[in-house]
């Protein structure tokens, strides 16, 4: 299995490569984010991608729901 995201320059990088797949964090998702220290509204705001557009393959039927759920936001 390999992924698509592509490497960072910067921290933001990191964290934008990481909206653009997951989806920018917002209080539905994760509750309270917008209090959190470094939480910028002005962030780019992107829509969840499914998980098969930025990962190659799966050994099984699961391995993607599994990784899916394992890429969800949670403090």
């Amino acid at each position: 299995m390999s992924t698509k995201m592509g490497m960072a320059c910067s921290d933001i990088d990191q964290l934008f490569k990481i909206f653009q797949q997951c989806s920018t964090p917002n209080n539905d998702v994760w509750p309270n984010c917008t209090h959190l220290p470094y939480y910028n509204a002005k962030f780019p705001q992107w829509q969840p991608r499914p998980i098969e557009e930025f990962m190659d393959s799966f050994d099984s039927d699961h391995a993607g729901d599994l990784f899916g759920h394992l890429l969800h936001y949670d403090p």
